[in-house]
């Protein structure tokens, strides 16, 4: 029955507390749930995929528009390594095989090597220049 007291609130005032603090002190709890069941499935991990998407079409957007200094292709090359670490996590929890779990984390350390010694030849030709 809607609306109804637990039999321990035969008194008006413990109805009154009860029924006012009732929700107050079960929805974190219920909330504490749900937050654990999101962060221990591979959910979590996909709204931050999401998110690395969108802020590499937001960046490939302003860019073509004259705002953003970093091209496509060195926008994907700095996002890259982070996606392959959240998908080899994404794999991990989600029960994916070890070979699929260590060849992400093998092409995050390619595409981070790869994007280190880019910036290290662009960092030689800006001093080469200075001098």
């Amino acid at each position: 029955m809607a609306g109804r007291l637990p039999a321990c609130c035969n008194n008006r005032l413990l109805a009154v507390v009860f029924t006012a603090w009732f929700p107050v002190i079960v929805f974190p709890i219920y909330l504490g749930q749900i937050m654990n069941e999101f962060f221990t499935s591979a959910h979590a991990i996909d709204v931050v995929l999401i998110l690395i998407g969108l802020e590499a079409i937001l960046l490939i957007l302003l860019w073509r528009k004259g705002r953003c200094p970093l091209s496509p292709g060195l926008t994907l090359l700095i996002l890259a390594p982070g996606t392959c670490l959240l998908l080899a996590a994404r794999a991990a929890l989600a029960g994916g095989s070890w070979t699929l779990v260590s060849s992400l984390f093998l092409v995050a350390l390619v595409i981070h090597l790869t994007d280190l010694v880019q910036r290290w030849r662009e960092r030689a030709r800006f001093d080469s220049t200075r001098d």
